[in-house]
């Protein structure tokens, strides 16, 4: 091996590190797999569950009234794949609707189940950057339903309507705090086995803080913590953490690179 390749190599390796992964667990592999392969230590510690929701009669009756409606926005990509379940379980399609994600991943989901997004910000993954396109400035007279889960941000259903749109919410499933071993905890936490957290949404930050004592809340907000997108970094520092890293976007690839910037960044700092 020449010595660039070499010296590529080292800056791709993670040997000695241990990332502390707090994605859902059904969404956190692929990120844990990345810094395995980098021969660091991925810590699967979900901070978020995601449940569907009980079927109720709002659900069904927009669902099952899809025709109406001229765009269908998806706010994520679990709201793509819990949607698709629902609309699986009636027998319905999207037939003509105009299908809109709010970011690449999202796209990306929508392109896995067959289908593609008609509207797509090019760059970034916000409400904000969404309301930006061309094709949502001027909605007079537009049904739209918007898929998401329960809960969340109104600025995008509201700037919705402010440009002349009739909007509706389709909830298609929930965000819970899950269910995590109080030993399993005080393990990781007491063995100071982890240099970095990862964290890609507000509800699994507070989650973070609020399922551990005061005294490691504390702590906590001492380790360096690596987030996805400005939005996240100004939280973050609301909620009173030290050192932020901030990837470009909470997509594994951008997050898996934010974290190896960091530890250049560490490794520089250290000599």
């Amino acid at each position: 091996m020449t010595s660039g390749k070499i010296g590529l190599a080292t800056e791709r390796n993670l040997a000695g590190l241990g990332i502390v992964v707090t994605r859902a667990q059904h969404q956190a592999e692929p990120l844990c797999r990345k810094i395995e392969d980098a021969e660091g230590r991925a810590i699967r510690l979900p901070m978020l569950e995601i449940r569907e929701v009980e079927h109720s009669a709002q659900l069904g009756t927009i669902i099952d009234h899809l025709s109406n409606f001229h765009i269908a926005v998806f706010i994520s990509s679990n709201a793509v794949r819990h949607a698709l379940r629902h609309m699986r379980s009636r027998g319905v399609s999207f037939g003509h609707l105009r299908l809109v994600a709010i970011g690449r991943k999202t796209a990306q989901a929508l392109e896995e189940a067959g289908y593609r997004a008609d509207i797509c910000p090019q760059h970034g993954f916000t409400s904000e950057d969404l309301l930006k396109l061309d094709e949502l400035q001027s909605l007079y007279g537009c049904q739209i339903v918007i898929f998401r889960g329960e809960g969340g941000r109104e600025l995008l259903a509201e700037t919705l309507i402010a440009r002349g749109a009739q909007v509706e919410y389709a909830e298609v499933y929930q965000r819970v705090a899950p269910s995590i071993d109080q030993r399993v905890l005080e393990q990781i936490f007491n063995d100071g086995s982890f240099d970095l957290i990862t964290i890609s949404s507000a509800e699994g930050l507070k989650n973070l803080l609020d399922i551990v004592s005061p005294e490691w809340a504390l702590r906590l907000r001492q380790i360096p913590l690596l987030v996805g997108g400005q939005r996240m970094l100004q939280i973050a520092g609301d909620m009173g953490f030290n050192t932020i890293i901030n990837a470009r976007d909470p997509s594994d690839e951008a997050i898996f690179e934010g974290i190896l910037q960091w530890r250049r960044q560490r490794r520089e700092a250290h000599g």
